[in-house]
This record gives structure tokens, C-alpha cells and sequence, in this order.
């Protein structure tokens, strides 16, 4: 949550236009605002990255339900031929 809240900063400070002048007095504050859009950047891409892993991983989450859920099925199958093996022999 802090890195969310120091890029929306750092949005704000970037958009803010500059007063004519002031960044000849402040050269070192074109720069700064040159190194958080890139930093903006780096973090824009990590995100996209982020994002593409997560769509991965909910695929995969949802194929290993689907296999739980058969194989669920497939052991109370197991379990109830069990039982009636288990009755027929006691009877």
C-alpha cells in the first residue's frame, strides 16, 4: 500500500507543470521528475508482469480444483464399492 500511495505522489508531483524559470533555478528537479517517470515506468511494467503471472496461476488453481474435485469423486466411488464388497462378504 505504501509503494501505491509514493507512485500516485510521485504522479501528482510529475503532472504538476513547472513555472517558467524554475527549472533553470532547480536543474536538479527536471531530473528528479526524469528518474520518477522512470521509476514510474519500471514499476507500470512489474505490474503488467505481475498481473500475467497471476492469470497463470489462476489457471493453474483452476485445473487443481477441477483434479480435487475428480479425484473426490473418484475416492467416494472407491469408498462406497468398498462398503457394499465389505456387506456382500458379511452377508
Amino acid at each position: 500500500m505504501k509503494v501505491f500511495a509514493a507512485v500516485i505522489t510521485c504522479i501528482i508531483f510529475i503532472s504538476m507543470p513547472l513555472k517558467p524559470g524554475r527549472d533553470t533555478v532547480y536543474p536538479e528537479l527536471q531530473e528528479y521528475r526524469e528518474e520518477l517517470k522512470d521509476y514510474i515506468s519500471i514499476l507500470k511494467t512489474e505490474i503488467a508482469d505481475k498481473e500475467t503471472e497471476l492469470e497463470g496461476l489462476d489457471e493453474e488453481l483452476s485445473k487443481l480444483e477441477e483434479e480435487h474435485s475428480r479425484l473426490l469423486a473418484e475416492s467416494i466411488r472407491i469408498k462406497e464399492r468398498i462398503d457394499s464388497l465389505t456387506q456382500t462378504e458379511h452377508e
